[in-house]
């Protein structure tokens, strides 16, 4: 999956990414898996299941480290209770998920802060 027009804001990134889990497939431990279930890089044609990061590279492959950030300090705060952990906390978050409800629900929180709503 691979979107030839590239969005140039952290928000329009995060649309598209919320877009991608709700149209496709959720995973962990991977950033995209194909139909077999194996990994497959999140650009890839390929791709039908996505992580929280994966989604975002599949929305934007130019994903700024700007919007990574900003969503790591925000899991971190909001959902790790500002635990100071040695991976990211992106990564623990999504595979720390049970459903991809629970993934978009983070996003959609995250937008709003972004939004200023």
């Amino acid at each position: 999956m691979i979107y030839r027009n590239k969005v140039k804001t952290i928000e329009g990134t995060i649309k598209r990414a919320i877009n991608i889990l709700d149209t496709y497939g959720w995973t962990k431990e991977f950033s995209a898996r194909d139909i077999n279930n194996q990994p497959v890089p999140p650009e890839s044609k390929d791709a039908v299941k996505f992580c929280i990061l994966g989604s975002l590279h599949a929305a934007n492959s130019q994903v700024r480290r700007e919007t990574f950030s900003k969503l790591d300090k925000y899991i971190q705060e909001n959902l790790m209770f500002g635990k100071d952990i040695p991976t990211t906390a992106v990564y623990d978050f999504n595979d720390s998920c049970t459903s991809k409800r629970q993934v978009i629900k983070v996003l959609k929180d995250f937008l709003k802060t972004q939004n200023g709503k």
